[in-house]
């Protein structure tokens, strides 16, 4: 009978310990998941960012090409236009807007890290 007991004791304590394993298993899968959907979103933010960047370098751009040309009309009806101060002006409000929108990314990543789930990175507990 005392056999009996401790073989049931036994084959109680197996079947814990594996109902802990599934959820220990179940528990990485939903890290796994959230991990991946993390580094989606990272991802899609720095796009984002990158586009951000291009577009403010594009626009730069064109507002130093449409300066040149003010500058030229300017001085075809005899203003005198300095195209370049202007040029410089514009250069670095392109940097800062590129700058913020990597920030930005950053910030948007950190966000989504802090949030994360914090039971989700707990050890599940043997029995």
């Amino acid at each position: 009978a005392e056999i009996l007991d401790k073989a049931k004791k036994t084959s109680d304590l197996i079947g814990e310990i594996a109902a802990s394993v599934k959820e220990q298993s179940e528990g990485m899968n939903q890290i796994s998941t959230a991990m991946g959907q993390v580094d989606s979103i990272t991802q899609q933010n720095a796009a984002t960012s990158e586009q951000s960047a291009a577009a403010a370098e594009e626009m730069s751009a064109q507002a130093n090409a449409m300066m040149e040309s003010v500058a030229e009309l300017g001085k075809i009806v005899g203003l005198n236009i300095n195209a370049g101060g202007i040029s410089a002006q514009k250069s670095q409000r392109a940097e800062r807007v590129k700058s913020r929108a990597y920030k930005n990314a950053a910030t948007q990543t950190d966000y989504l890290i802090d949030e994360f789930p914090a039971g989700l990175l707990a050890p599940a507990r043997l029995v």
